[in-house]
């Protein structure tokens, strides 16, 4: 894949829900790993997670960051 096909791919992904995300990451053979991030003291995420950014790696897997579109009252414990 190109870098130019990379960008293009990554940029595709942003926005669409995690599932539709993953399924078009596997049908091109894309490895990938995620990072769920959330706003500092929200509680837990609820919906379904979305493509916020994409970082593509020429030799390394792709780090998908994933948030939820809403999150629970409450907070967390740090860690």
């Amino acid at each position: 894949m190109t870098s130019d096909q990379a960008a293009a791919a990554a940029g595709a992904l942003v926005g669409l829900p995690w599932p539709e995300a993953e399924e078009l990451l596997r049908s091109l053979g894309i490895p990938y790993r995620t990072l769920v991030t959330r706003p500092p003291g929200r509680g837990e995420g609820v919906g379904e997670p979305r493509v916020v950014g994409v970082r593509p790696g020429p030799d390394a897997p792709w780090l998908v960051i994933l948030a939820y579109p809403e999150y629970r009252s409450g907070s967390m414990e740090s860690t």
